[in-house]
């Protein structure tokens, strides 16, 4: 009798602790679904890319404008928008230097303004 008293006994401590920790199990487990998830979707391919610039367009807010230069590409039939850097000045027409940042998993993609290609060799 006083052992299957200790049984019932163990029988209901772990199901208290069982009780007990599993939604702190649960939420540990959707947070690593969750970050992996998201560390899956993060870009990781970079190319370098050469197109001409096409138009520009200036976006002005609260903390000064945002300058974007319209840059058509070979391969794409619609140009591309990067921004450009404050230091930098708008060259309608001139051969332009972007990186393409993109993931292979996921459709995330950005184009970062790299610089002006000189025609000078």
């Amino acid at each position: 009798m006083n052992k299957e008293r200790n049984e019932n006994l163990e029988r209901e401590i772990l199901k208290e602790r069982v009780s007990k920790y599993s939604p702190f199990a649960l939420i540990l487990v959707f947070l690593l679904v969750v970050v992996s998830w998201y560390l899956s979707n993060q870009p990781d391919k970079l190319e370098t890319l050469v197109g001409v610039s096409t138009h520009h367009q200036a976006l002005l807010h609260d903390e000064g404008h945002s300058l974007y230069l319209y840059v058509k590409l070979e391969n794409r039939e619609k140009p591309v928008r990067v921004r450009l850097p404050k230091n930098i000045g708008i060259s309608i027409g001139a051969k332009v230097r972007v990186n393409r940042v993109y993931g292979a998993n996921s459709s995330y993609e950005k184009f970062v303004f790299i610089g002006y290609v000189s025609d000078k060799t």
